[in-house]
């Protein structure tokens, strides 16, 4: 069972997250080292400040810029959850992903027999019990390139079908070794080996 994480800072993964966050440390690097060094005279007297409310104004317009920094955030969490949600609930309730599912348990069952015979795995691939394998093993390759590319939250996926990539994983993996290095446009489950 994986361990329980305890919430992190978020840290910018993405090129716009950076954008904000190199932008915030300008401003503040401005605010706070920047203009006190601007107005400072020759003899280390500093030049009249302006009034007070200006000086609020910047602070506010600085704190406003934190809470979009964190507004956006946590809206692209939330939308990268309910992403992963929204494919769970497709794979769940549709008839075509169920009857999928159905004929990858019963390809698996033939592939079990098919191996403990001592037969290769190279004539299972012609046999129509292995593209209903495939078709189910990319499903679960759609769902890791998702994570993979923070288009799905990683938590919500692991919760939610860690138990069943490992098991598809496994069950299939001599299948899975067998086709990888023969068909080097083949991506059967990679991404989900990166997961």
């Amino acid at each position: 069972m994986r361990p329980t994480r305890i919430a992190a800072p978020v840290m910018p993964t993405s090129p716009e997250d950076k954008v904000v966050c190199a932008t915030l440390l300008a401003f503040t690097a401005w605010l706070f080292v920047g203009l006190p060094i601007f107005y400072m005279s020759s003899e280390g007297e500093m030049f009249d400040w302006g009034t007070v409310p200006q000086w609020l104004t910047a602070l506010i317009a600085g704190g406003a810029l934190i809470a979009a920094m964190v507004s956006i955030s946590s809206q692209r969490e939330i939308a990268r959850k309910r992403a992963a949600m929204d494919f769970f609930a497709k794979t769940e309730m549709d008839r075509d992903t169920l009857a999928s599912h159905k004929k990858f348990t019963d390809a698996v069952a033939v592939l079990d027999t098919h191996l403990k015979a001592g037969k290769p795995c190279a004539d299972f691939v012609s046999t129509p019990e292995y593209w209903h394998i495939r078709e189910y093993l990319n499903l679960h390759e759609l769902m890791a390139v998702g994570v993979k590319n923070d288009v799905f939250d990683d938590h919500v996926c692991f919760n939610f079908w860690s138990r069943e990539l490992g098991d598809a994983y496994r069950r299939t993996k001599q299948l899975i070794e067998y086709i990888q290095p023969r068909k080097p446009t083949s991506t059967i489950l990679t991404p989900s080996l990166w997961i």
